[in-house]
């Protein structure tokens, strides 16, 4: 069953990185999704999560969107 589903968007430069500050989860327990144009090569992309903070890496430039989802 799904406890809590954060969401957002944001504009993402290529090469840089950024830290994204969320509710509490346990990391263990959530899955996460993110979303930008078909046209972007090279995808936006988590590279770590922890229970408040999600980094992000820009690989293109543009527009995309993330999900946290968690679990029970």
């Amino acid at each position: 069953m799904v406890k809590s589903v954060q969401r957002d968007e944001a504009y993402g430069d290529s090469g840089s990185v950024y830290y994204i500050t969320i509710a509490m989860v346990n990391p263990s327990k959530c899955m996460v999704l993110i979303d930008s144009p078909a046209y972007q090569s090279g995808i936006n992309r988590m590279t770590a999560l922890t229970a408040n903070q999600m980094t992000m890496y820009g690989g293109t430039d543009g527009q995309y969107s993330w999900q946290v989802i968690e679990f029970y």
